[in-house]
């Protein structure tokens, strides 16, 4: 199992497919300390991610990424953190979070900011 590290949580991970992989490559953690929480995927885990999904077409690979991700989210919760689907972006010291569903242009959005605002933004 690889260790990956999200907003201070230190933790392993067993997955089945390399899409899981590529999304959580970001995340990998090399350092001394021990991971708090392990989590393992299992077909059940896909599969109800499938049964609760509009889009039950889509990969075992998908499914098990959004599977990570619930656990992961659930188990941050009782470390008090919550985490945002978002792009972030701080200009003249004040922050601004865009939030929406993916592939609405958030990144865009914030890039857009950062050509606009130069060095200002960051």
């Amino acid at each position: 199992m690889q260790k990956y590290k999200i907003a201070d949580i230190v933790f392993d991970a067993s997955f089945h497919y390399s899409i899981t992989s590529e999304v959580c490559k970001n995340y990998l953690y090399s350092g001394e300390e021990a991971p708090e929480v392990s989590f393992f995927i299992e077909n059940e885990d896909v599969e109800e991610e499938r049964k609760n999904s509009s889009n039950p077409e889509y990969s075992n690979g998908h499914f098990e990424c959004l599977a990570l991700y619930r656990k992961f989210l659930t188990y941050a919760l009782t470390k008090d953190t919550l985490i945002i689907h978002s792009s972030a972006i701080a200009v003249d010291g004040n922050g601004y979070l865009f939030v929406a569903p993916s592939g609405t242009g958030k990144s865009t959005h914030t890039a857009l900011w950062r050509e606009l605002f130069k060095d200002r933004a960051v």
